[in-house]
C-alpha cells in the first residue's frame, strides 16, 4: 500500500475541454461513476507492481481508497494512459466527483491502492458505492446473513436444550 498525491482532478465527459477526458467508445459514462481512472505509472507508484504482472481480472485490478477531509471513498483503478491521463492526475465522472466532499483540498486528501481484493476492501467498496441501489443491496444482504446466521444458531441451540 503506497499513498499517492495527485496535482489535479480532470472530469470524464463526452468531449475533451481542458478540464475534461473524452471517455472511450462503446462505454457509457455511468459506468464510470464507481472508477477512478489513473496513468498507468500511477498504477506502479500505487499498487506497487506492474498493470501488465496483474494475474488477477481486467476489472479487478485494484481498488482505490479516497480519504479527504469530509471522509473515505473507494472506487476501482481503471487504466487511463489510452485516456490521455497524465502521471500526476486523477479523472473521476461529474457523478463521482459530486459523491466526494472535501476532494478539492488536494492538499489534505490522499489515495491508497488496495490490490489484495480481499473481501474486507470489496465490502467497504460496495458499501460505499456511488450508486445508492448497489449500497442498499449489499447492506440488505449482509443483514440478511446475519440473521440466517443467529437463527441457525438459535436452532441449534433449541435442538441441545428440549
Amino acid at each position: 500500500m503506497a499513498e499517492f498525491n495527485p496535482i489535479k482532478i480532470r472530469l470524464l465527459a463526452n468531449e475533451i475541454t481542458p478540464k475534461t477526458v473524452k471517455k472511450p467508445e462503446g462505454f457509457s459514462i455511468e459506468f464510470f461513476d464507481d472508477k477512478i481512472i489513473l496513468n498507468n505509472q500511477t498504477y506502479e507508484k500505487l499498487f506497487k507492481s506492474k498493470l501488465g504482472e496483474s494475474i488477477q481480472k481486467h476489472g479487478d485490478r485494484g481498488y482505490v481508497e479516497i480519504i479527504t477531509s469530509k471522509g473515505k471513498f473507494y472506487r476501482r483503478f481503471y487504466g487511463g494512459s489510452n485516456l490521455s491521463v497524465n502521471a500526476d492526475e486523477v479523472c473521476l465522472t461529474s457523478f463521482s466527483y459530486q459523491m466526494m466532499p472535501g476532494i478539492d483540498d488536494l492538499s489534505w486528501t490522499k489515495f491508497t491502492g488496495y490490490n489484495d481484493s480481499s473481501l474486507k476492501i470489496k465490502l467497504k467498496f460496495y458499501f460505499n458505492h456511488p450508486h445508492y441501489h448497489v449500497r442498499f443491496s449489499v447492506k440488505l444482504a449482509s443483514l440478511s446473513v446475519l440473521l440466517g446466521f443467529i437463527s441457525f444458531i438459535l436452532s441449534i441451540l433449541s435442538l441441545t436444550y428440549q
